[in-house]
């Protein structure tokens, strides 16, 4: 809230949201700034549009407040005495949040860093600002990982075993021999390592593009292949085919999707309708994928789906509460 000059209005907003890191909410949330007259005991919305407006900053005959109407949270400016109100801040990546009014300027945060405003017009001002101070987390040192692995897989050797620590990918042996680091990248994120069955490949997903996609490493050379781009949703951990040519894997867009390692293509088996495909087994000739889905009465029932025919058939009617398929070794039976 914000009082007016004289201190008989107050500009507010009713609704409290500032805390929530929703963005672009156009739901029963979203704020307008209200003026409330002191002495006539009124209000009135001076903002209807229907998104999020809010922080009013009463300034001579004009409030400044921040909206999302055109998608980032920017300033803008009311002018009481026309009715009319203008964007004075444009913004495209970082939402403008927390501005304060001091004498003749807003001061705001955006992307980390502050900025002035001055209100009698111009560009926003970074403000330059620096903390000394050791940092001592900062400094190169030795890390001991053990409390840090976040996954892993063995080699089909059993000889060594690969894990994700602290952002990057190491291999341990069983017995003799070096922790060799794989990645070594500062600022990017490597996880959900998997090693092929044939003991050819380590594929892993990286978020050194901006987003995390699905990389193959070969196990001999180093050599490092991007089987996806342009990802936009959060995958689950791979599962690698036993003839290892294709990983299965589920996102939260609900889909179930095989990728084949050598041509990237990525093939699509089923898309949940009521929660997430998360249980699925490979048959050991790799023609196969068995796994669970939930059917419209909420229980969860087992299908079965061919890579060549592309089609999936149900096992059973949903009736029971069946999951946890696998094949069995010979690949004559699911055992669930």
């Amino acid at each position: 809230a914000s009082f007016s000059p004289d201190g008989n209005r107050l500009a507010y907003c009713p609704v409290d949201r500032e805390v929530r890191t929703w963005k672009r909410t156009r739901g029963g949330r979203a704020q307008d700034v209200w003026i409330f007259d002191l002495e006539a005991r009124r209000s009135r919305r001076i903002t209807d549009d229907p998104g999020t407006d809010n922080f009013p900053m009463w300034s001579g005959e004009t409030i400044y407040f921040t909206s999302d109407r055109n998608g980032t949270l920017n300033l803008y400016a009311h002018d009481l005495s026309e009715e009319t109100t203008r964007q004075i801040t444009f913004f495209e990546e970082f939402d403008v949040l927390w501005p304060s009014l001091g004498p003749g300027a807003v001061v705001f945060m955006n992307g980390g860093d502050l900025y002035r405003m001055d209100l009698a017009g111009g560009e926003p001002v970074r403000i330059p600002i620096a903390i000394g101070a050791d940092l001592p987390a900062t400094l190169p040192r030795f890390q001991d990982l053990r409390d840090f692995v976040a996954g892993g897989d063995l080699s089909p050797s059993g000889a060594r075993a690969v894990f994700d620590a602290r952002g990057d990918l190491f291999t341990v042996p069983a017995k003799d021999g070096a922790t060799r680091n794989l990645t070594d990248t500062q600022g990017v994120r490597e996880l959900y390592p998997a090693w092929s069955p044939d003991g050819k490949w380590i594929l892993y997903y990286s978020d050194k593009s901006g987003e995390y996609e699905i990389y193959l490493r070969d196990a001999s050379t180093g050599k490092v292949v991007a089987l996806t781009e342009k990802s936009r949703i959060w995958r689950f951990p791979a599962q690698w085919s036993p003839d290892s040519s294709k990983v299965l894997f589920y996102d939260k867009n609900g889909l179930l999707q095989i990728l084949d390692i050598h041509t990237k293509a990525v093939e699509t088996v089923d898309k949940g309708d009521r929660q997430d495909l998360t249980e699925a087994s490979w048959s050991p000739d790799s023609r196969w994928i068995v796994y669970t889905k939930e059917g419209a009465s909420g229980q969860s029932a087992l299908r079965l789906y061919s890579l060549e025919s592309k089609k999936s058939q149900p096992l059973t009617d949903g009736t029971y509460q069946d999951s946890g398929a696998v094949f069995s070794p010979c690949g004559k039976y699911i055992y669930f």
